[in-house]
């Protein structure tokens, strides 16, 4: 029984942090591109350039979940 919970818990944890540096991903991008609309270049340079690197790291935890999640 504590094996299956265990295993829950730690998937639960992998999803949660794929689900949640995709988020702050999508947000960074879109918030560093409405700064570039109103001319703040380097705040918006800035925050795409955090996006994207989130957005590469939540490309690679779901590459690599099951390795993650021990399956």
């Amino acid at each position: 029984m504590m094996d299956r919970l265990l295993s829950h818990l730690l998937w639960l944890t992998a999803m949660g942090l794929i689900a949640g540096t995709g988020m702050v991903a999508i947000f960074a991008t879109y918030a560093g591109m409405f700064r570039l609309f109103t001319l703040d270049w380097s705040r918006g340079t800035a925050g795409i350039g955090a996006g994207l690197v989130l957005g590469a790291s939540t490309y690679l935890l779901c590459r690599n979940g099951h390795d993650l999640m021990d399956r």
